[in-house]
């Protein structure tokens, strides 16, 4: 190996090691003579602390002198250049799940499971007197149910039970996940699906 080529090689370790025996002066002493900031963000001058003097300033590093506050100052700097700014946040903010919402904060559909015409719509009708948004209301796959049951999307169970409460049903047996033949027929706006029995046909809507 030639002279030149050992030079090459240990030029960057004691360039490395200069940097090292530097940051130890200041994490023990809590000053140093000098440090030499590489790369040196633009925040770095300002967050200088007073009586920190600038030595010496080149086009990729910066070498700066200074009493107590430095480490921080530079810790701080050299930490937000690194990192970057946060990113701002994109995902949808969390749904609380038990907190119950107003009929008109979300949608809802009605399906009617009873052979009685007209009766999906009357349910329909009476929530949308007390201020729920409805969205589909047509028949179900079957006209066969004798209990009218509330069915929800994920998170949306307390919104069923309100709903199930707007048509006079009580308690929560009523009150199941939504299948997906049901979202088919509801569509994919609707958070909470009514599914009408004949039990509708005399319970009081108030």
């Amino acid at each position: 190996m030639t002279i030149s080529r050992r030079v090459l090689i240990a030029l960057p370790i004691l360039f490395v090691a200069w940097i090292a025996l530097l940051a130890l002066v200041m994490r023990l002493g809590g000053d140093a003579p000098a440090a030499l900031v590489l790369f040196p963000p633009a925040s770095l001058f300002a967050s200088l602390p007073p009586g920190t003097a600038i030595t010496s300033r080149g086009p990729v590093s910066v070498t700066v002198k200074g009493g107590a506050g430095l480490v921080a100052a530079l810790d701080g700097s050299t930490t937000s250049s690194s990192s970057g700014p946060a990113a701002p946040s994109t995902a949808p903010a969390a749904v609380p799940t038990g907190v119950a919402r107003p009929l008109g904060s979300f949608t809802t559909a009605v399906l009617n499971g009873t052979p009685t015409p007209g009766l999906g719509r009357a349910v329909a009708n009476a929530l949308q007197e007390r201020g729920a948004k409805i969205g589909d209301v047509t028949n179900a796959a079957t006209h066969d149910a004798t209990r009218t049951q509330v069915f929800y999307a994920p998170g949306r169970r307390v919104d069923a039970g309100t709903v199930a409460q707007a048509i006079g049903i009580r308690g929560t047996s009523a009150l199941m996940p939504i299948t997906r033949a049901q979202r088919v027929l509801a569509g994919d706006q609707a958070k909470v699906v009514v599914l009408v029995g004949s039990d509708q046909n005399t319970a009081p809507h108030g």
